[in-house]
C-alpha cells in the first residue's frame, strides 16, 4: 500500500483523516488475517472478499466527504 507505519498509527488514533471511521475496516483486516491464517491457501479469495467490502466502504467514505447524493462512478 505504500504508507508507512507511523502513517497507520496516526490513521488509528484519529490524528490523520478525523472523518473517517476506522473500526469498520479494522474488522475487515482483522478477519481476512484470520482467514489466512487459519486457511493459507485460501488467501487470495479471501482478499478479494475483503477488498470487495472495503470498496464499498471507500464509496460510503466519498460520498460522507464529498457530498455525492449517488454514485458517482469511480467505484464501478
Amino acid at each position: 500500500m505504500d504508507i508507512t507505519p507511523s502513517a497507520v498509527s496516526q490513521y488509528l488514533h484519529n490524528k490523520r483523516a478525523k472523518k473517517l471511521d476506522f473500526k469498520i475496516n479494522k474488522k475487515i483486516i482483522e478477519n481476512a488475517v484470520t482467514g489466512i491464517l487459519n486457511n493459507p491457501k485460501s488467501y487470495t479469495e479471501i482478499i478479494q472478499i475483503s477488498l470487495k467490502q472495503l470498496k464499498k466502504l471507500t464509496c460510503k467514505i466519498h460520498k460522507k466527504i464529498e457530498k455525492v447524493h449517488t454514485c458517482c462512478g469511480l467505484c464501478k
